[in-house]
């Protein structure tokens, strides 16, 4: 990826930090996100909450596209990713330690 383009995926997140250490889909989709530049410093520091971001995904070309999400951050244990098929239904994937 190049850098202009991580530059631009890092300046289209929105932002919520839960309270709780767990949280579910169901309370992110009902969470007041905030639109958060990461550009210039992706520090959150260290808590027990669980942080979500969100963001925006269109493929304008005719066919399928893969894509690469990566997390640089090496202290993170986990990650839980959701997906909105085109039926609204969310697909849940798990990665990490």
């Amino acid at each position: 990826i190049s850098p202009s383009v991580r530059q631009h995926a890092l300046q289209q997140l929105d932002y919520w930090r839960s309270a709780d250490s767990v949280s579910h889909i169901q309370q992110a989709l009902q969470a007041e996100f905030s639109p958060r530049d990461f550009s210039k410093s992706n520090s959150l520091g260290f808590d027990n909450a669980a942080h979500w971001f969100r963001f925006t995904v269109k493929n304008t070309e005719n066919v399928a596209q893969n894509l690469l999400l990566e997390v640089a951050y090496a202290p993170l244990d986990r990650i839980d990713f959701f997906q909105s098929d085109t039926s609204g239904t969310w697909l849940h994937q798990v990665g990490g330690d």
